[in-house]
């Protein structure tokens, strides 16, 4: 809680006088409150000459400490010296040969040099401890227990419990504003003053700040400050900190206290600077710098820093670490648990010696857990599908048992996970069942376990053998009797089937309190990702920004449905750390635009963040979808617009990409048109889930589309498996009604239960449905001289309900009514067929030359106003492919011959010249 002075706003002075409320006491005027303690920063203290001082008396410890400790090591030289030597000239043995009286001559001008120094250890030693007693450290984010605590508030300045490089930070700060003649040390000076840090580079290298274009934006601030106050008329005065400048010293000390640091590090003033109004904070926000996005990139410099240090092992009490490697538990009356530790692996021992990933944004989960143990629970169940992160829990709970940020109820207690799948490995199921009864019964007699088993529910179904005649008594059950007894805890993981199918029909349901570990949001899974990106960055030699993190998360959450996080995020992580690392080398930086096009590859699918070339091709998609398709310019237009909308993030993400109903003709292009969407917008007609509706004319056919118990639909299984492309739903009209109710759902919410209870995701599919439905009426109106254009407000909202109820049709995002092709678009389309054809031949070596005359025949041939372009295609196959698959596999044709099409249907080869 920060407290505000109300008269002067913590600035301590009114125009240049104490303030009357506070009396310009720094306690008074601007603190904050944590733990019964008033924190307030001494301002004071920050004059130059105090600075001076400061530094002065720093650099003279460091002096004295060096000269200390040289001293001190030279006389260890001389002890080891002086017992090498006595080694050699009284030839006695080692160790115990060096405790007889011969060896300790005092006499001996090397000893009396040891003896001396000795003084000067035992004077550094003291020096050492003394220091450590003055140090102040920020007040430890202990675990808040239900006890009443003092009413007494004690004042604690918290300078010192700055490090040496923040506070300088500080302290150069004013010294900038001073020498600069501002009377006003603002936030600006101190961002001034930390971009030049070095612990500041790695602070804008992962947010992906230019450092140069953000000092010139710092620049341009000063000077614009500097005069304001040139002619604000204002007499000068002696600089001190402005208000927002002591929020932010102040917030930095709260930041250090949340992230569970020991010392305010200059990462932690970095966050309260992009928070606290002012230009500063504008410098920041314009390039795209949050306050959320700089408290995670301090998290993550943090993490950095204690992977890098081990500190975790470094501030574990006293009596944290009193843990046995075999046999022995912890606990002051040693029990053994010799089963117990043969398949098992003690968490509170390998975290408090660093030997256990970090763990970031699970607070609230393992805030349950403690809870709910402190309640008198059993234990607890963590639910949660694959991949979300249950494991990385636990390992943040043995963290804070190993530190004592933990509750009383598991003070000097050990987490320790079993291994299910050890003890159930070999010796046949009673074996293995009494090996693992008597790993419960050395937990429970031991009084000091806290027992993690992952995947809980393989204990369901494992028993032991009654006596005769009696049933088999199940591990579960057992289990569930031992815990009972409350001697020790269990915490448990398994997944939402497996909790359905074992769990809820196991006594463990009524001892183990269920806690569902949902999928993280954004933001926590950016803090997940932050804690083992050290570890990939080090595999693969390559560095991560933020930007890169975020955007795996974000791209994953909207494109990959199968998995949960954080783990798909990381698994992108790892592939386009990968990647880059084989295509940039070693000491690459990954960026967001990395990630895109990792997953664009993975998923075969272009991601909205476009490249120019990809941007020029979408803002001129009707000249592609043309060059491989005749006519239809209306229909082109429509869906043009619509892709267009959806790649620039324009549309509803909770549907479907588009819902597009084309009606008309068979034979005018509209199965022709889906497969060049197909091609434009995911890349390849390959990408087209096709259905055809006329085989759904029962009511039975939704069972076939959307499966029923492990019998997997049509449907729902195609979409699952390629969740990235064109749906195509041929000959809509002639589906069951009930069937056409299903799309609405699809069609609206984007998504589809199916019948394994499975949510089937369809936000990332081209929805396209084809009809013949209404064709005469189409063709009537072309007959009398309408336009297309005219005839589909008439057709859609009159004609069209007479086969579609109106809800359907208004779930489509364009109705598109399709015109019969003409004589010309008939040629065209033969002329697109013939060149497909060519292009196959020159695959094989041999050039297709098509004579004007021919191309015309062939298109009298196939035109039938009824049919489309439907006849051609017989005709080019009749009269030109049925012909040259006769003469290439009769060897008439071969490499480098020339093919010619004649009018009359004459095919003439000219071969080429022998070599």
């Amino acid at each position: 809680m920060i407290l505000i002075c109300s008269q002067c706003k913590g600035a301590g002075l009114i125009s240049g006088a104490a303030c009357p409320t506070c009396r310009g006491n720094e306690e008074q005027a601007l603190s904050a409150t944590l733990l019964n303690t008033r924190l307030f920063f001494n301002f004071e203290k920050v004059t130059e000459w105090n600075i001076a001082a400061r530094r002065a008396a720093f650099t003279v410890d460091t002096v004295i400490n060096f000269s200390l400790r040289l001293i001190g090591g030279v006389g260890i030289l001389f002890l080891a010296f002086y017992i090498y030597r006595q080694i050699l000239s009284l030839n006695i043995n080692i160790p115990l040969g060096l405790f007889s009286s011969d060896v300790w001559n005092l006499q001996s001008p090397y000893l009396r040099v040891f003896l001396a120094t000795f003084l000067i250890d035992l004077y550094t030693v003291y020096r050492t401890m003394r220091a450590q007693e003055l140090e102040m450290y920020v007040i430890k984010k202990e675990y808040q227990k239900n006890e009443k605590r003092d009413a007494q508030i004690r004042s604690v300045s918290i300078n010192r419990a700055f490090s040496r490089f923040a506070l300088e930070v500080i302290e150069n700060a004013y010294l900038f504003a001073l020498q600069n003649h501002y009377s006003e040390v603002l936030p600006l000076h101190l961002l001034a003053v930390l971009i030049a840090h070095p612990h500041s580079n790695i602070i804008l290298f992962r947010l992906g700040i230019n450092p140069g274009a953000l000092a010139g934006k710092i620049k341009h601030g000063l000077q614009g400050l500097l005069y304001q106050e040139q002619q604000s008329g204002q007499p000068k005065r002696m600089a001190h900190f402005s208000p927002e400048t002591k929020l932010v010293i102040l917030n930095a000390y709260m930041e250090a206290h949340e992230r569970g640091g020991e010392k305010v590090q200059v990462w932690d003033l970095w966050t309260p600077i992009a928070d606290i109004e002012g230009y500063a904070k504008e410098i920041l926000y314009d390039l795209d710098i949050e306050t959320y996005k700089m408290r995670h990139v301090g998290q993550w410099v943090q993490v950095e820093e204690d992977l890098r240090r081990k500190t975790a092992f470094r501030r574990a009490h006293s009596h944290g670490g009193f843990f046995a490697r075999h046999g022995m538990d912890r606990a002051m009356t040693a029990v053994e648990t010799k089963t117990l530790n043969s398949f098992s692996t003690d968490l509170t021992y390998m975290a408090s010696r660093g030997a256990l990933p970090p763990s970031l944004g699970r607070a609230k989960e393992i805030e349950q857990v403690f809870t709910i143990l402190q309640s008198g629970a059993a234990g607890v169940m963590l639910v949660g599908g694959i991949g979300v992160g249950k494991e990385s829990i636990v390992d943040e709970i043995a963290a804070r048992m190993s530190a004592d940020m933990a509750p009383d109820i598991l003070r000097d207690k050990r987490l320790v996970a079993l291994s299910v799948a050890s003890v159930l490995a070999g010796g046949g199921a009673e074996g293995s069942a009494e090996r693992l009864y008597r790993a419960l019964y050395e937990a429970a007699h031991s009084g000091n376990i806290l027992l993690f088993i992952k995947d809980i529910h393989y204990l369901v179904g494992v028993g032991l053998k009654g006596e005769a005649g009696a049933s088999t008594v199940g591990m579960d059950a057992v289990l569930t009797e031992a815990l009972q007894s409350r001697r020790f805890f269990v915490i448990g993981t398994t997944d939402y089937k497996n909790y359905s199918l074992h769990i809820e029909h196991s006594p463990l349901r009524n001892v183990l309190t269920r806690i569902e570990v949902l999928e993280p949001n954004l933001e926590d899974t950016v803090l997940m990702l932050e804690a083992r990106a050290p570890f990939i960055e080090g595999k693969h030699g390559v560095f991560f920004t933020y930007q890169a993190l975020t955007a795996a998360v974000e791209f994953s959450n909207k494109l990959i449905h199968t998995e949960h996080q954080p783990e798909k995020a990381e698994t992108i992580l790892r592939e386009v750390a990968s990647s880059v690392a084989t295509s940039r080398g070693r000491r690459a930086v990954v960026t967001d635009q990395d990630v895109a096009k990792t997953i664009a590859q993975k998923i075969n699918m272009p991601i909205a963040r476009l490249e120019k070339s990809e941007s020029e091709k979408l803002l001129r998609l009707e000249e592609e979808i043309h060059k491989r398709y005749i006519n239809q310019d209306y229909a082109v237009v429509q869906v043009s617009a619509a892709l267009r909308r959806a790649r620039a993030e324009l549309r509803d993400e909770r549907r479907p990409i588009a819902n597009f109903l084309f009606v008309g003709p068979t034979g005018v292009g509209k199965t022709e048109l889906v497969k060049r969407i197909a091609s434009v917008y995911f890349n390849s007609e390959k990408d087209m889930v096709r259905l055809d509706m006329s085989e759904f004319q029962e009511i039975g056919g939704i069972t076939r589309l959307i499966g029923e118990g492990e019998t997997p639909g049509l449907l729902t299984e195609s979409v699952r498996m390629n969740p990235y492309s064109v749906l195509l739903l041929d000959e809509l009209e002639k589906a069951h009604p009930n069937i056409l109710n299903l799309f609405l759902q699809v069609m609206d919410d984007g998504r589809l239960t199916s019948g394994e209870g499975e949510v089937i995701d369809f936000t990332n599919l081209i929805i396209v449905a084809t009809s013949n439905a209404g064709t005469k009426k189409v063709q009537e109106y072309l007959a009398s001289g309408k336009r297309i254009e005219d005839i589909r407000e008439q057709f859609v909202k009159k004609d069209l309900l007479e086969w579609f109820k109106p809800e359907f049709i208004n779930r489509f995002d364009d109705v598109i009514v399709f015109k019969p092709l003409s004589e010309e678009n008939i040629q065209a389309i033969a002329q697109l067929i013939l060149t497909d054809i060519a292009g196959k031949l020159e695959s094989k070596g041999i050039k297709l030359r098509i004579a004007p005359g021919a191309v015309v025949e062939l298109a009298n041939f196939g035109f039938d106003p009824l049919f489309g372009a439907r006849p051609l295609r017989r005709a080019i196959q009749d009269h030109v492919q049925n012909a040259l698959a006769n003469y290439l596999i009769a060897g008439q044709i071969g490499r480098r011959d020339t093919v010619h099409l004649e009018p009359g249907g004459v095919i003439r080869i000219e071969k080429a010249a022998e070599l």
